[in-house]
């Protein structure tokens, strides 16, 4: 038993969205409508302290996001040293996330861009009640292979998602599409979540934090019958939003993979080093989509 590549590839990408298999796409055409606006380091100015958008919520700040954003679109490019750019034809690990006016997250996309091509390994939808509180939740992506899943979320007493399940129409983990990830805070702050496949092991992620709460160092590992698969990624923020949001920052990846035969015969282990950018784009609702809300909304 070998492991799955789509799952290795997702961890050593993204960190936190990367931790388990509803990670990480383009925007859907939505984010690109009128009612959004965009916005990175690139194009805007310092802005002055009484015109940042404070506004937050739980799943907001589960990826590190402040105001009223709208969606995200993250590009993972590996390069071939600390200080090397992406080639502009690169191949990009691709993750997006879209939020509603009460930041509320409403989709969860991950796959990769080649040519100019987007091919997505899963596309979560979630639908809620005027209240907030979840109501269904489907994978796109995986119907499209002819693997339904039903996906259902819980959260702790102050709104933070604690439980992800996709689980097959029987309820069980069913098919190669299935999981179960849950999420430990402390505060406020995620510090440690594991997710079981339904073929590929099960996955652990611990999180360190530096002083301005973004995350500094993650340590993610899978187990299952063939082997081992440490990560280590450490990262460095160099661009950032008016708003604060980070839009890119290099990663230091080290990872350790033992793999072998399902009876513990055969085992290899193989040690590698590799850098990375990532690239954030950050959307963002007009005023007018979200008039006075500066509220938390869970």
């Amino acid at each position: 038993m070998k492991h799955n590549s789509k799952h290795i590839q997702l961890m050593m990408r993204n960190g936190l969205v990367a931790a388990a298999p509803l990670a990480a796409m383009l925007l859907a055409a939505s984010c690109s409508s009128d009612k959004r606006q965009t916005a990175d380091s690139d194009s805007l100015p310092t802005a002055e302290k009484d015109s940042i958008d404070n506004f937050t919520s739980p799943d907001l700040g589960l990826w590190h996001l402040h105001g009223h954003v709208s969606g995200a679109a993250f590009l993972s490019y590996e390069v071939k040293d600390e200080n090397a750019m992406p080639a502009a034809d690169a191949v990009a690990g691709l993750d997006s996330i879209t939020f509603d006016t009460r930041g509320l997250l409403t989709s969860l996309a991950s796959g990769s861009v080649e040519k100019g091509e987007k091919y997505l390994d899963s596309e979560l939808l979630f639908t809620y009640s005027d209240s907030g509180e979840f109501q269904s939740g489907t994978d796109k992506a995986a119907a499209a292979r002819g693997n339904k899943v039903v996906i259902k979320l819980s959260r702790t007493s102050g709104g933070y998602l604690q439980v992800i399940q996709a689980l097959g129409t029987d309820r069980e983990m069913s098919n190669p599409d299935t999981f179960v990830r849950l999420l430990e805070w402390t505060d406020g702050t995620l510090y440690s979540d594991e997710t079981e496949y339904s073929e590929e092991g099960t996955q652990r992620v611990s999180y360190s934090y530096n002083d301005n709460g973004l995350p500094d160092k993650i340590v993610s590992k899978i187990t299952d019958m063939s082997g081992d698969i440490s990560v280590e990624e450490e990262y460095t923020y160099t661009q950032f939003d008016r708003n604060g949001n980070w839009t890119e920052r290099r990663v230091k990846c080290s990872s350790e993979i033992t793999d072998g035969e399902a009876d513990g015969t055969n085992m290899k282990t193989t040690r590698t080093v590799t850098n990375r950018v990532d690239r954030r784009r950050i959307y963002y609702y007009p005023a007018d989509a979200v008039g006075n809300k500066r509220h938390n909304p869970l």
